[in-house]
């Protein structure tokens, strides 16, 4: 008669062999070996380590770049780009000019990235084009409002150092025209047009106040 499924398991359990006590891979793999060739074993290890085939991911954001930087500077203007153009449209646009496989499942794939990620990467151009074509007012809008979407330290970090440099160039001049944009503050401020935003980070360790220590023209 034959054993119920638990019995079997049991049995074959018990006849496995057990690891000895000290046991290394070592001696696991020359027991292998030993039993069933050099070339075996090898063949098996690269069989069964290779990677498994699928789908490669795909990069679709290159492909939306215009569209982020139109949402961007509309942002900037002060409209509202996620309700003026859905994501909908977006990826339905996408899909027909980049079917894929199945523009079906392009258009879907492109819903779900534009849902979660579309608004964050908006404002991150938002915030670097700001940053040299518009008033600081609205460079300081834009960066407490991907703060709300996004509370990453470093636009927290950005946050503060523009807060703290407007409020230094106030002392050193007073309020600034409304239209000046915060490559201007710091760069009339400090005597040097920064290139990008990412030279903030080195002007601002001493503050503006300090780039005009021993300074005669504050002009």
């Amino acid at each position: 008669m034959e054993a119920d499924p638990p019995t079997r398991v049991a049995s074959a359990a018990a006849a496995s062999p057990k690891p000895r006590p000290g046991a290394t891979v070592d001696d696991d793999v020359r027991r292998v070996v030993a039993r069933h060739g050099a070339d075996a074993v090898k063949a098996a290890v690269k069989r069964l380590s290779k990677q498994r085939p699928g789908r490669k991911a795909t990069s679709d954001w290159p492909g939306l770049i215009d569209v982020l930087e139109a949402d961007a500077r509309r942002l900037l203007e002060g409209g509202d780009p996620f309700t003026e153009r859905s994501n909908y449209s977006i990826s339905q646009a996408f899909a027909a000019a980049h079917p894929g496989h199945s523009s079906v499942s392009t258009q879907r794939r492109l819903m779900n990235k534009l849902a979660k990620k579309r608004a964050i990467y908006t404002h991150i151009l938002a915030i670097f084009t700001g940053w040299y074509e518009c008033s600081s007012a609205i460079y300081i809008k834009t960066l407490l409002a991907l703060i709300e979407i996004d509370d990453n330290e470093m636009w927290v970090d950005r946050h503060d150092a523009a807060c703290r440099q407007l409020g230094e160039y106030i002392v050193i001049f007073g309020e600034p025209p409304e239209s000046m944009s915060m490559r201007e503050i710091i760069g009339r401020a400090t005597g040097t047009m920064p290139k990008s935003p990412f030279e903030l980070r080195e002007r601002s360790r001493g503050g503006l106040l300090g780039g005009f220590a021993g300074s005669s023209d504050r002009g």
